[in-house]
């Protein structure tokens, strides 16, 4: 998976600036500044591509992936979130 680092001011973000995305298995990762990261399945690439061209991410992460119902997975191991969207 690769990874895509944002320009911080240019895109406003303050939690995160780093994320990866695999198109074949549609898995999103959002590695966050604290040290944890964000699994997110089933993202197809139109959302992506939305998220890409926001002018706030941040916003975007909140109210287009988040809040689709999800609840999160911990592993208390690698210190991340695991969401899945169901469709």
């Amino acid at each position: 998976m690769k990874k895509i680092q944002f320009n911080r001011e240019l895109s406003r973000l303050e939690t995160f600036d780093t994320f990866g995305y695999n198109k074949e298995s549609k898995e999103l990762k959002i590695f966050f500044d604290d040290g944890h990261t964000e699994h997110f399945s089933n993202i197809s690439e139109a959302t992506i591509f939305n998220f890409l061209v926001s002018e706030d991410k941040e916003n975007f992460l909140h109210k287009n992936i988040r809040k689709l119902g999800l609840s999160p997975k911990l592993n208390s191991e690698s210190l991340s979130c695991t969401y899945k969207v169901l469709r």
